[in-house]
């Protein structure tokens, strides 16, 4: 029991896809990782040659420096990582922000008819309901099954009207709603592939604590050498 557990917990810590959006959609990061996994291996090959030229100026350098080793491995992290990422993660994630999902999905459901918009939003939540643990997105969802019913049904109630017949919605009532389940809905595509994402996590992560050596070390030489240390 306490082994299953802990493999939940595991799970549950995994970054979401949203999060590591933060790093798969950094261009610049792609673009020098590309460059060093090409540059490299060049000058690995003709580090022979380049080592007999610094020997005639009595500089003995037998290897490549470590700062280009780490560097390289550092970028086959993060090349790796985008393999996957640009692979497995939903193309909502890929291509839209929490925020820009919410303003899109407004937009669509703004030009909706009253009727339209509870029968697609229940459509919606329907479909959701039958495959999401309402615990994974901390009750929100629970709140989105019975709201809109529920204030359908206590308006009717109050206005002695027949469930047949149609409730207005306001417009910002239907905004709050929709942004509420374009969060869930976000929130379940960030939650998609957990072993995809933790082997994702793991190759930036690796990158990200290579590069940190590097910086560490580059910083410790300039102190050392201005006589800080």
């Amino acid at each position: 029991m306490a082994n299953g557990k802990r493999r939940f917990r595991i799970r549950e810590n995994i970054p979401s896809w949203a999060d590591l959006r933060a790093l798969g959609e950094i261009r610049a990061i792609n673009n020098i990782s590309y460059a060093l996994l090409l540059m490299v291996p060049v000058l690995a090959a003709v580090w022979p040659v380049g080592r007999s030229l610094l020997a005639d100026f009595d500089v003995n350098m037998p290897h490549l420096p470590s700062g280009l080793v780490s560097a390289f491995f550092a970028s086959l992290g993060i090349f790796l990582a985008h393999i996957i990422y640009q692979w497995r993660c939903p193309a909502v994630i890929k291509n839209l922000s929490l925020q820009d999902y919410q303003v899109r999905q407004v937009s669509f459901y703004d030009a909706v008819t009253t009727d339209g918009f509870i029968e697609t939003y229940c459509d919606q939540v329907s479909t959701l309901s039958a495959t999401v643990d309402r615990d994974k997105v901390g009750g929100d969802l629970f709140d989105l099954v019975w709201e809109l019913p529920l204030v359908r049904r206590q308006i009717e109630h109050q206005k002695g009207l027949q469930v047949s017949q149609s409730v207005a919605v306001s417009k910002a009532a239907k905004a709050d709603i929709v942004r509420r389940l374009a969060n869930v809905e976000y929130l379940v595509l960030s939650n998609k592939q957990p072993n995809f994402r933790l082997v994702c996590a793991m190759f930036y992560g690796m990158s990200v604590i290579l590069v940190a050596a590097i910086v560490f070390r580059q910083v410790y030489f300039v102190a050392r050498e201005g006589g800080l240390l």
